[in-house]
């Protein structure tokens, strides 16, 4: 019967199944005013430390998402690269005709083998890490 009475008033050792060492051990650190604060510091030492490990656990998990969209991203640019490879060599070696005046088609020659490889490049990169 007192045990439900003190877990109605909300007794600091109610809920405990050592309710009354918790008891004692607080009262005792009451009496003795050098050990709280002494323990209050290294709590305080230690949620800082724990506060300082969550946000670097933040900016890793954020650099690994970060780290996947460079992946998929390089994976993109690489396919782009080698789509515009092969079309530059399409038309390079005559498979297919634009029907546009030479000079205009080694422009687009041009274009097409700088585009295949700046991407080709920079899809490497972005997958290398």
């Amino acid at each position: 019967m007192q045990e439900l009475s003190r877990r109605a008033e909300g007794e600091p050792g109610a809920n405990s199944k050592h309710g009354e060492e918790i008891d004692e051990l607080l009262a005792r650190g009451k009496r003795n005013g050098e050990a709280p604060a002494e323990e209050s510091e290294v709590v305080n030492d230690i949620v800082e430390q724990a506060k300082e490990v969550q946000r670097v656990a933040e900016k890793i998990y954020f650099l690994s998402i970060l780290k996947r969209f460079g992946l998929a991203f390089g994976g993109i640019l690489l396919m782009l690269g080698t789509i515009s490879a092969a079309a530059f060599f399409l038309l390079f070696f005559d498979v297919f005709t634009t029907g546009f005046p030479k000079n205009v088609e080694l422009a687009i020659e041009i274009g097409l083998a700088m585009l295949a490889t700046i991407h080709i490049l920079a899809g490497l990169t972005l997958l290398a890490g």
